[in-house]
């Protein structure tokens, strides 16, 4: 299995075990300071394949700036606060937690 198929499957499996909505893994460039859109698994036509946001942008974005986890189990915010969504879609809760290993990797979120 080669190295996106992987990372495909996990998403898909995190979505999955999660019971999201949407599952996106964001990567990490640490030199620009911004996060890009890798790989997602969506029930949306919303998504916006071409995601890019900077460290601390929204929440996704505050995840990689702090490295520290969201959770909001009620999500009462518009989903444009995202970033990721092209049009307003009605979520119920949303997670974002850092990918690391000696340094941040990206960011998963799932909502």
């Amino acid at each position: 299995m080669t190295a996106p198929n992987i990372l495909t499957k996990l998403i898909q499996l995190a979505g999955n075990v999660g019971n999201a909505f949407t599952s996106a893994l964001f990567l990490a460039d640490p030199v620009e300071q911004t996060l890009q859109l890798k790989h997602f698994h969506s029930l949306s036509q919303a998504v916006d394949p071409h995601t890019r946001l900077a460290f601390g942008e929204g929440p996704i974005g505050q995840v990689a700036a702090l490295e520290q986890p969201i959770l909001q189990e009620h999500f009462t915010q518009d989903s444009s606060v995202l970033k990721l969504y092209r049009q307003p879609e009605d979520l119920k809760g949303f997670m974002a937690v850092p990918v690391k290993s000696d340094y941040l990797l990206g960011v998963l979120a799932l909502d």
